[in-house]
């Protein structure tokens, strides 16, 4: 019975080859389709400097306004005394986007390394 059903799939190979290429095309087409997808463009974030440091330090209305600073994910978080304290028009003006207000903690993305800051603001 085994030899009888090889026979027929083997035959039916013969008339019908054609599934093959199809199965074969399809199956190439899902591999460079996956293989070809845009990959995320890694951003590399800029040295911060000294002096930049002390002017988001003063954006933040200065170190006794500040409680506590953490990055999270791409976004610096710091959680503050006095949120009307801070001055947003100068984080725009220090390339600093995506700027969220909740709470006491202010939120926003930055052109910067920002692990530099945070160990600044949290040694302080």
């Amino acid at each position: 019975m085994n030899i009888l059903f090889m026979s027929d799939v083997l035959n039916w190979f013969k008339y019908n080859f054609w599934w093959l290429l199809i199965v074969f095309v399809l199956l190439l087409c899902a591999y460079l389709i996956f293989r070809l997808q845009k990959k995320p463009v890694r951003v590399i974030s800029k040295p911060i400097e000294d002096e930049l440091i002390d002017e988001f330090i003063d954006c933040y209305g200065g170190m006794k306004n500040i409680n506590h600073a953490d990055i999270d994910g791409r976004r610096l978080k710091v959680n503050l005394v006095n949120v009307k304290a801070v001055d947003i028009e100068r984080f725009k003006m220090l390339g600093a986007t995506g700027i969220f207000i909740s709470g006491d903690n202010i939120k926003m993305v930055l052109p910067y390394d920002m692990n530099k800051l945070v160990q600044k603001i949290n040694e302080i």
